[in-house]
Parts: structure tokens; sequence; C-alpha cells
């Protein structure tokens, strides 16, 4: 050769070999002259990241999809990743984050299969990762650049099954003296047909398998028990009421309370006696007391008017001071009513009462 341009027949590669010796000779046609050369190859960073995997399948309700992974044929670099809109059909990256050194791939919220929040609707969500090599550590190359990849992710979300939720209180108000409790409820994201049981107390209360309808046993009464189970919270020495929704795979339970409601349903009991001795020519006579189971304030009457009674103490009186001579005995009827007697929800007893006037030495 004329110029003494050295060239490589093939282009190098810094990675399969990284420098080059030849012996160079010129001559002049007469004499000759050699040189031994070195040729060092310059490293470029020629290759950006490759990335996968390029999709994932995961349940709903979990957060974690999966590890980027990147490689880079120049092998010395560090891959930074970021989540970015490369103009590759990304249109859900708003929901996910990556770790930036690590490509840790989660959803920013759990995503849920009946309610997809995806562009489509269609819990396909879609999104761009790009990897950075950063052009490695300085001096690594002779020329100094950087290169990125890019790449589409799919995201699957799969159903699973949901566990029903109770959407009635755990707490309920049942009249004394009838069975009724009320209707437990409960939804199911799945739209799974939902049955009911009892978990704890059935030889107390039962429910119907398919509506919910829960009753008593036996009719309950408040005089004897107010509250199941006693006490302030939803278990009193081992004693609970629990109730059971299944949607044939999972199921979840509900402990309750029900409060007995006090209805006005005993009738006062006179207990003082039905005979009473009064002394001629004075008023007194004594006094009536009764009883009342369900606590109420009692209203005292008497049919006679000669021998009034007062409503509230019971005290029972002659209106004109009688006259063993005239009269020694007297019957009245008195009444003792839980409320305003006539009125409806009254509960009133009645008791005939006789007097026998004592004779004096008047």
């Amino acid at each position: 050769a004329s110029t003494g341009v050295i060239t490589f027949a093939s282009a190098p590669d810094y990675e399969t070999t990284t420098s080059y010796s030849a012996t160079v000779t010129v001559s002049d046609l007469t004499n000759a002259e050699t040189q031994d050369i070195t040729v060092s190859i310059g490293n470029l960073n020629e290759h950006g990241p490759e990335l996968t995997p390029s999709g994932a399948t995961i349940n709903e309700g979990s957060t974690a999809v999966t590890t980027i992974i990147a490689t880079d044929a120049d092998g010395d670099e560090t891959i930074t990743f970021s989540i970015s809109d490369t103009g590759q059909g990304c249109t859900d990256n708003s929901f996910f984050s990556i770790g930036e050194s690590t490509g840790n791939l989660t959803f920013i919220s759990a995503p849920d299969y009946e309610n997809p929040a995806d562009s489509d609707t269609d819990n396909r969500y879609k999104l761009c990762v790009l990897a950075s090599d950063n052009g490695g550590a300085a001096g690594t190359y002779s020329v100094e650049t950087v290169r990125t990849q890019g790449m589409l992710v799919t995201v699957i979300v799969s159903d699973v099954n949901d566990s029903p939720s109770f959407t009635s209180s755990a707490t309920f108000s049942a009249d004394e003296n009838q069975t009724s409790i009320g209707t437990v409820t409960a939804s199911d994201q799945d739209g799974d047909t939902l049955t009911f049981s009892i978990g704890d107390g059935d030889s107390v209360i039962s429910i119907n398998s398919s509506s919910g309808v829960l009753v008593f046993n036996n009719t309950p009464d408040y005089e004897l028990k107010p509250r199941y189970p006693p006490g302030t919270g939803d278990s009193f020495n081992g004693e609970k009421y629990l109730v059971r929704v299944s949607d044939g795979t999972d199921s979840t339970d509900q402990r309750i309370v029900i409060n007995i409601v006090n209805l006005n349903d005993n009738s006062p009991v006179i207990t003082s006696s039905a005979t009473f001795s009064a002394d001629e020519n004075q008023t007194t006579i004594g006094t009536v007391t009764a009883t009342d189971a369900d606590g109420d304030t009692l209203i005292f009457s008497s049919s006679d008017t000669n021998i009034p009674i007062n409503s509230s103490s019971g005290v029972l009186s002659f209106a004109t001071a009688p006259d063993f001579e005239v009269q020694n005995t007297y019957t009245v009827t008195i009444t003792a009513s839980d409320g305003i007697p006539g009125r409806a929800g009254t509960n009133s007893t009645t008791q005939e009462i006789t007097i026998t006037i004592n004779n004096l030495d008047d």
C-alpha cells in the first residue's frame, strides 16, 4: 500500500478482543524496515439493556407484580428502572411503581377484579418500563453514551373468591314474649349464593339458611333476661352468639348482641290483706300495697266515693267517720293499675276488700 493507512478487514468488538498486534514493513524496493505495532480497541457503550418479562398474571387483592430483569451486553453498567410513557401504548402507568435499582414492580393499590380500573376495564393493565445503563462509570468508555430501552408490560389481574361481608348491624332489639329478632343480611362481590348459619348459641337462636331471618327458639322474657348475652360486651362467661355467612368457599363470622325490649306485660299484684278493721268515729282504715314485675308506677282507685284511696300511696280511708251502731261492715273494690285506668296498654288488678268496724265504748 502506498498511503500507509491501516484498517481492519472486519470491525473489531471490544467485548471479543481488546487489542491487536501486527508487524508493519516499509520498503523502497531495495531496503526494508519493520515495526511491531499494537492497536488498542476503544470500548463503546453500544448496547442498550434488554428487559424481561413483558407480562405477569396476579390475583386481585395483591400488590406484588413481578421483578423486571435487565441484562446489558456491555456488562459493566448500573441499570436503573423507571415507569415512563414510551409511546408503546402504556395507558395504565399511574397504577404502578418500580424499584429504581431492584426492578421490583408493584401496584400502588391492590386491584379489584370486580372493579377494574385499567383504561379498557378488562383487567389487563398496560404500563411501560424504561431501563437506563447510565453510560457506565466515568472513564469506562472512549465515548460517553447513555443507552436506554423501554418495554411494554401487560399485567393481567385474575379473579379470586372474595369472602362475603355482613351488611346488617351486629346489634338487634326484639320485643319480649315473641320469637322474632330480625334479619341478618350480607353481600358478596362475586355474586355467589349465600348461606346463613349459627356458629355459637344455636340452643337459643336459629336462622333461616337462605333468608337470614333470625328467631329465638323460645320466647324471651325481659324480666328474666334483658340481654343476650348478659353484661356489656359480646361475650359473658363463655356465652356468646355468632352468626355465619358462607358463599360456598369462604365464610365470615359476626358476633351479635340482642337487646330485649321490655313490654308492659305484667299486671299489678295486690300484696296487702283483703280484710281491714277500723275503729268507729275516725276515718283511718289502712294502706293497700301492690307490686308490678315491670317496675311500673302504680295508680290506686276505689269503687266507693265514701271509701276513697290515695291514688299514689294506697292509703285507704273513710270520707265520713263510720258509726258501729249504724253499720259495722263495709265492702269496697280497689283497683291497682300500671297506667291510667281504661287507657289502652294499661294492666289492672282488682280486689274486694272488707272493712270491719270496731265497736268503741262511746
